[in-house]
């Protein structure tokens, strides 16, 4: 099977994941706003469509040529993808954290002279809060009442999740937007050869959190969401 310039975003990443790496390259959207053909993200991103589908196919090819298989998620449980959600909150609360020290530590001792430190530290400090807040509401009210509706699927309960669904959403497209804000302020997350190498593991480790964050939404919104409604 091929790719092509009509299958969305978030159709290619469910079937080939490492799909994510190549789409966060060339800034194509795979979560929010990635049923959109992929024609048209690249035509907005004036990428070219052609020689973004050969790379596709060919990283494509060779995962399977690897042995990797596609997770048929309608056969995975419920639960199961609620796990897989709870690891990526471990993850999150540490890292955020840990990440935070080094982007204190860099503002401090180069934000004088590096003005874009100052705008990146408040940027990370509200993404940080955001993120946080989306755990806590998911984990506190989402999954209980996911939990309540395997066992018992009644009106008040499906209202409930369509609900936190769309303020889930919302927050989806919020926590995008934001990081992008970090990703431009910090240059695409590239760091001067001048720079310390404080300052090249605090790029080095944002550009790693924006993938994961980006996989984790897609996770949510296009897999756990669907699941969930259907």
């Amino acid at each position: 099977m091929l790719f092509n310039k009509e299958d969305s975003p978030a159709h290619i990443v469910t079937i080939f994941p490492q799909a994510s790496d190549l789409f966060t390259e060339y800034n194509i959207n795979f979560c929010c706003d990635g049923e959109h053909p992929l024609e048209r993200q690249c035509l907005e991103q004036g990428v070219n469509v052609e020689t973004l589908l050969d790379e596709l196919n060919e990283r494509y090819a060779i995962w399977k040529r690897h042995g990797y298989t596609t997770t048929d998620w309608e056969e995975v449980p419920l639960s199961q993808i609620v796990e897989q959600i709870i690891e990526y909150h471990h993850y999150f609360k540490q890292e955020l954290v840990n990440l935070e020290r080094f982007v204190l530590r860099v503002n401090d001792v180069h934000g004088h002279t590096q003005p874009h430190l100052q705008r990146l530290e408040k940027l990370y400090e509200t993404f940080k809060t955001a993120l946080e807040a989306h755990i806590e509401l998911e984990e506190s009210e989402l999954f209980p009442a996911v939990k309540q509706l395997t066992s018992s699927r009644t009106e008040s309960v499906e209202i409930k999740i369509k609900e936190l669904n769309k303020r889930l959403t919302t927050h989806h497209q919020t926590l995008i937007e934001m990081y992008n804000k970090i990703k431009k302020v910090t240059h695409n997350f590239e760091a001067s050869l001048q720079a310390c190498a404080t300052y090249h593991v605090m790029y080095d480790r944002l550009a790693d959190l924006y993938i994961d964050v980006l996989q984790y939404i897609h996770l949510e919104h296009g897999i756990f969401f669907k699941k969930v409604m259907n």
